[in-house]
C-alpha cells in the first residue's frame, strides 16, 4: 500500500538522517582515536550549529508527516513528575556505570573501551563546564528528535515500537564502535532503556531528561577519576 506523501517524507527523511550521522559519528570516533584535538568539540560553534540544523530538519519531518505530535512524544503531560521520574532513571543507569566500566577494563583489558571522547569533552575549568552543561542540550535533544521521536514513534505507525526500540538501539550502539566494543554494548543498552522511558511514558521529555543525567553524571564521574583516565 502506497505510504501517504508526508509519511514517506518522514519515513526517508529519518532514513537520511539517521545514515549521516551514523557516518559522521563512526567517521569522527574513528578520526578521534587516530588524531584526537586539544579542544573541547562539545563546544565547537560549527558543531552547535549542525546540531541545531538537524533539530530543525527533525521537527519540519515530524510536521510533514502530518501525525498526531502525541505519536512523536511532542506532549507534556505531568511535566514535573516527568523530569523527576527521567532524573531518577538517569542515576539508576549511570550511578554504577562508571564503576562497572572500570572494573570490565581492568579484567578485560583495554582494548574494549576507549576513554577518548569523555577525555575531549571533560571541562578543564568552571567556564567550560557550564558551557558544556549547556551543550548538552542540544546535544541530546538531537539524538532524541532522531532515534526516539522519529524512529520509533514515527515508525510506530507501521512496526511494533518495542521492536523499533530493539533495531535503533543497537543502531546506535554501533555508531560508537571505534570507541571499543563495552562503549558500544553500554550504548545500545541505554539506547533501549531510552525507547522504553519514550514507549511508556508517551513524552519525549522522559528520554531527553534520563539522557541528559546519564551524560551529567558520565562527566561528573569523569572528573573523580581523571588520573585514570590520563593515565588509560
Amino acid at each position: 500500500m502506497m505510504l501517504p506523501v508526508g509519511h514517506m517524507l518522514l519515513v526517508l527523511g529519518s532514513l537520511l538522517l539517521l545514515a549521516f550521522l551514523s557516518w559522521s559519528t563512526y567517521q569522527s570516533g574513528k578520526i578521534l582515536q587516530q588524531n584526537p584535538p586539544d579542544i573541547n568539540l562539545l563546544l565547537s560553534p560549527a558543531e552547535t550549529a549542525a546540531r541545531f540544523v538537524v533539530i530543525g530538519l527533525c521537527v519540519g519531518l515530524g510536521l510533514a508527516g502530518g501525525m498526531d505530535l502525541a505519536r512523536l512524544g511532542w506532549v507534556l503531560p505531568d511535566t514535573g513528575g516527568t523530569v523527576v521520574k527521567g532524573a531518577l532513571l538517569g542515576m539508576a543507569i549511570q550511578l554504577p556505570l562508571g564503576v562497572l566500566t572500570r572494573r570490565a577494563v581492568s579484567y578485560l583489558g583495554k582494548d574494549i573501551y576507549s576513554p577518548v571522547v569523555v577525555r575531549m569533552i571533560l571541562p578543564r575549568n568552571r567556564m567550560e563546564a557550564t558551557l558544556t552543561v549547556l551543550a548538552f542540550l542540544p546535544a541530546m535533544l538531537m539524538e532524541e528528535m532522531l532515534f526516539r521521536s522519529l524512529l520509533v514513534g514515527g515508525f510506530s505507525l507501521y512496526f511494533n515500537p518495542w521492536i523499533l526500540g530493539i533495531l535503533w538501539s543497537m543502531v546506535f550502539g554501533a555508531m560508537h564502535l571505534p570507541q571499543g566494543s563495552l562503549a558500544m554494548v553500554i550504548t545500545s543498552f541505554i539506547g533501549f532503556v531510552l525507547a522504553g522511558a519514550f514507549i511508556v511514558s508517551g513524552t519525549l521529555l522522559m528520554p531527553l531528561v534520563t539522557h541528559y543525567v546519564i551524560n551529567l553524571l558520565q562527566l561528573w564521574d569523569a572528573d573523580r577519576h581523571r588520573e585514570w583516565l590520563t593515565q588509560y
